[in-house]
């Protein structure tokens, strides 16, 4: 009985579980882009009219 190397079904999980892992890195880009900004656009804030002290 020949073996075989390439496996479709172990090739389609693989391939499930990359574009899961692909999701979730996106995901944590987009929230770490969003934190950024918003980081930037309070420092830059606190620059432009800085707190009554």
């Amino acid at each position: 009985m020949e073996e075989r190397l390439f496996d479709p079904m172990a090739s389609d999980e693989a391939k499930a579980r990359l574009q899961q892992q692909l999701r979730a890195y996106q995901q944590e880009y987009d929230r770490t882009k969003e934190l950024a900004a918003s980081g930037a656009a309070r420092v830059l804030s606190l620059c432009v009219s800085p707190p009554d002290v």
